[in-house]
């Protein structure tokens, strides 16, 4: 019961600073200078390889599993208006990586293609994000909670190859 009315006492109590020596600052310093400087290493070809391939390989079990293919021919369960909504912005989607990626770095030799007009990155953020959600939708009814992953999975594995490239 001491203990308690004492943490509660009138009298502040008072912190112990740490003093660290100035051998000891300088080291702290120079190893933090060091860390800023070191530049981090790119990805090596062969695990950006891998990656890639391990999102495929997940993509087509995902693909064979659920029966994807047939499912969307001739499922009657899909939302076609949103399944078709979310399939036309994943095609803009991919006609502007064409023109970002194809067009601009190997045909017009541009290796900047970051370069490319300031709206086209914001608005195929737009058209990726919208294209998910509404291919997620379309097929809500077919797979309920399932769906977000499904199309998850089949889309990283169709974008991570040209990770590669």
């Amino acid at each position: 019961m001491e203990s308690v009315d004492n943490q509660h006492s009138a009298e502040p109590q008072l912190r112990r600073r740490v003093h660290f020596s100035p051998e000891l600052k300088e080291e702290v310093r120079k190893a933090l200078l060091e860390h800023e400087n070191e530049e981090k290493q790119p990805k090596s070809y062969v695990w950006s390889f891998l990656e890639a391939c391990l999102w495929v390989g997940i993509a087509s079990l995902v693909i064979i599993y659920t029966n994807f293919v047939e499912a969307v021919q001739f499922s009657d369960d899909i939302d076609r208006f949103y399944f078709n909504l979310g399939l036309a912005f994943l095609a803009a989607f991919a006609a502007i990586g064409i023109y970002a990626i194809a067009w601009c770095s190997w045909i017009k030799g541009d290796s900047e293609w970051e370069r490319v007009p300031a709206p086209v990155f914001p608005f195929a953020s737009f058209c990726i994000a919208a294209g998910l959600v509404c291919t997620t939708v379309g097929l809500w009814s077919l797979w309920s909670w399932f769906s977000p992953f499904i199309v998850f999975f089949i889309m990283m594995g169709m974008c991570m190859p040209f990770t590669v490239v």
